[in-house]
C-alpha cells in the first residue's frame, strides 16, 4: 500500500521547486522585504502612539500615503522616503547588501 504525502509536504515541495526559478525567487524576496518594512513601520508608529494621520503630518504627506506604506504588498519604497520615516519615528535606517546563499563573501576594498 502506497502512503500519500501530506498536503503540507506537497506544498513544501512545490515551494522548493518554485524557489529554483531565479525570477520567482527575486519576486518572493522583494515581497518578503516589503512585508517586513510595512510591519516595521506600523509597529514602530504604534509604539510611538502615533496614528497614521500623526505620522503623515510629521512627514508632510497624507494619511493615505502612510496606509500605502504600511501595506505589505506595497514594494515601491524609496531610500529618501524610508530615511524620512526613520527620522520621524526616531529610528536609524540600516540598508545592507548581503551575499546570497550561493555566493561567497566579497572582500571589501578599502581606499587608502
Amino acid at each position: 500500500m502506497t502512503r500519500k504525502k501530506s498536503s503540507r509536504s506537497n506544498v513544501e515541495e512545490h515551494f522548493k521547486e518554485l524557489m529554483r526559478n531565479p525570477e520567482f525567487r527575486a519576486e518572493y524576496a522583494l515581497l518578503d522585504l516589503a512585508d517586513s518594512l510595512a510591519e516595521q513601520i506600523r509597529t514602530r508608529r504604534e509604539c510611538k502612539n502615533l496614528s497614521q494621520i500623526d505620522l503623515a503630518n510629521l512627514l508632510g504627506t497624507k494619511q493615505s500615503q502612510i496606509s500605502r506604506l504600511e501595506n505589505p504588498l506595497y514594494a515601491r519604497y524609496s531610500l529618501l522616503t524610508l530615511a524620512k520615516i526613520a527620522d520621524a519615528l526616531d529610528c536609524k535606517l540600516d540598508v545592507k547588501l548581503i551575499p546570497g546563499r550561493s555566493e561567497k563573501s566579497i572582500p571589501s576594498k578599502r581606499r587608502a
